[in-house]
C-alpha cells in the first residue's frame, strides 16, 4: 500500500543519490558544464504511481525553475541545469507533498 510518508521517503532517498551522483563528476570545467538531472519516483515497495505526480525544481536560493510530470515509468527529467544545489519536491495525487 502506498503511503505518503513511504512516497516522501522513497523520493527524498532518489533525489540524493541522483543528485550526488550528478554532481560529484570531476572535471576540469566544471563550473562551466550545464547537467542533466534525471530520477524516477517509486513507492517505497518499487511501484510506480500510474498517474498525478509532479516534480518540482527549485534552486538553493528558493527560485523557481520548473515542473515536470512523470511519464507512465515514473521518470523526470531537467535539462540544461548549472552546477549547483537543487530543492526537489515530488507531488502526487492522493498523497501529501
Amino acid at each position: 500500500m502506498v503511503t505518503p510518508r513511504s512516497l516522501f521517503r522513497v523520493t527524498i532517498a532518489f533525489a540524493t543519490i541522483l543528485l550526488c551522483l550528478v554532481f560529484a563528476r570531476p572535471s576540469a570545467n566544471y563550473a562551466d558544464q550545464s547537467v542533466t538531472l534525471k530520477g524516477r519516483v517509486l513507492t517505497r515497495d518499487g511501484q510506480v504511481i500510474p498517474s498525478g505526480v509532479e516534480v518540482s525544481l527549485e534552486t538553493d536560493e528558493g527560485g523557481f525553475l520548473g515542473k515536470r510530470p512523470t511519464d507512465a515509468f515514473g521518470n523526470y527529467i531537467f535539462e540544461g541545469l548549472k552546477t549547483g544545489k537543487y530543492h526537489l519536491a515530488v507531488t502526487a495525487d492522493g498523497f501529501q507533498a
